[in-house]
């Protein structure tokens, strides 16, 4: 019978559950895998948002012009969408007669204005929404910052409408205030007077984000003619932070909301159309006059063209990747009204008293982490433990030391003693004679 070597079956048994463990925490590490961490924060600074407004076009639209351009168009519309089939409009004053309440149809009259209008019909023949705004005021200081050029207010134009921005910056940097306000009671930090008296809507976005072009994503608000109202909003934040490659969230450092845009319009551009897509924010006189607004339906339905979806895959494809910086704002508002015609109208942006919400990712298993999973690896199967290993090193480091000390001091070198030199004289040997 063959005695079985105790030794090597230990070997062989500690060294394959070593390996499969070894091979499981390799594996997890090179998955790179991502952990949330999700914590709340008061910041020091309040931060102060973008405000965004959103008007859509048929209050600010001057429909007698757009009748001398394309009258044919606007008489059709004007009789589906105010149900006067019968009536006959030979010229302006019989347009101006029975289509005078086309501005009040805010909704219904869309469907005619997506198709018809171009860049320079709404840059042309729209009202400039940024005269409504009148001051922009801090707390504490009744300084209009628009006049300091602290604030501006810029317009944009799209598809669905006229976008408005309103931003505050000090030496290019975001404005803030010191968090400790948000505790001194009820009050505005920033204060907006303005004279608009239609439907519009509004939110808050970060400096870096483009302006949101998704009208869903907006607060409504309905104003009364002829009745005060004031609207107070709060908000909150939320900022996620991802992980770039090699980790799974494969993030990238860019927006990707404007980034996708850009792509998108100018692959339009220089298709044989020259469009701007439909749903695209620009500025006023960046476009040439003459670009129409393409879709998914004016392209495939009414120009039987398939370039756009080639373009939009593209985009797509170009943008597959999250931002691995997001601040998203969280809002709500009140408004007050009061049967009163006073003006301007107030909008106040109560200072931030909720905490930020962070979901910032780590990695769910780091180097330092995969190292001493390791190690303790080796410690379980075959009694290595890197702590005591350690002070074993160090405990030897210092004895050598010790030891080599001590033997420095008794090897002394020794002096060679004097040696006396005897001068020995010879004589010469003499013969006698007897």
């Amino acid at each position: 019978m063959v005695r079985l070597n105790v030794n090597l079956c230990a070997l062989i048994v500690c060294s394959i559950g070593c390996f499969h463990q070894l091979s499981t925490i390799i594996e997890e590490y090179f998955q790179f895998r991502v952990r949330v961490e999700v914590t709340y924060s008061y910041p020091k600074m309040i931060e102060i948002p973008d405000i965004d407004m959103y008007f859509p076009f048929p209050p600010l639209l001057n429909f007698t012009g757009l009748y001398l351009r394309y009258p044919e168009r606007m008489i059709f519309a004007c009789k589906t969408v105010n149900n006067v089939e019968n009536v006959t409009i030979r010229n302006v004053d019989d347009f101006n007669e029975y289509c005078s309440t086309l501005s009040d149809h805010t909704f219904q009259v869309y469907e005619h204005l997506t198709t018809l209008l171009t860049v320079g019909d709404i840059e042309e023949l729209t009202v400039d929404p940024t005269t409504f705004i009148e001051s922009v005021t801090l707390i504490g200081n009744n300084d209009n910052l628009l006049h300091k050029n602290i604030c501006k207010v810029e317009r944009f134009l799209s598809g669905m409408g006229i976008f408005m921005r309103i931003s505050c910056q000090n030496n290019s940097r975001p404005l803030a205030q010191d968090s400790l306000l948000s505790q001194s009671g009820n009050f505005a930090l920033l204060t907006i007077t303005h004279n608009i008296n239609m439907m519009f809507g509004f939110r808050f976005s970060h400096h870096h984000d483009p302006i949101d072009s998704q009208v869903g994503q907006y607060h409504s608000v309905a104003a009364t003619k002829g009745q005060f109202y004031g609207i107070v909003a709060h908000y909150s934040r939320r900022i996620t932070t991802k992980l770039p490659w090699p980790s799974v969230t494969d993030c990238v450092d860019y927006n990707r909301a404007k980034v996708y845009a850009e792509c998108l319009d100018n692959l339009l551009l220089l298709s044989e159309r020259k469009s701007v897509f439909v749903d695209s924010v620009v500025a006023f006189g960046r476009y040439p006059k003459k670009s129409t607004f393409a879709s998914f339906f004016t392209e495939t339905l009414i120009h039987n063209s398939s370039t756009i979806v080639g373009f939009v895959d593209f985009c797509k494809a170009l943008t597959s990747k999250d931002d691995c910086n997001k601040v998203h704002y969280i809002s709500y508002y009140e408004v007050y009204t009061e049967k009163t015609s006073q003006r301007p109208y107030v909008i106040e942006i109560a200072p931030q008293i909720m905490p930020d919400l962070w979901l910032v990712g780590h990695e769910k298993l780091d180097l330092p982490g995969f190292l001493y999973s390791v190690y303790s690896i080796l410690g379980i199967w075959f009694g290595i433990n890197v702590y005591d290993k350690f002070i074993g090193r160090y405990e030897w480091l210092q004895n050598y030391l010790k030891a080599k000390k001590q033997n420095a001091k008794l090897i002394e070198i020794k002096p060679m003693p004097r040696t006396k030199v005897i001068q020995i004289r010879t004589i010469q040997p003499t013969a006698i004679y007897f």
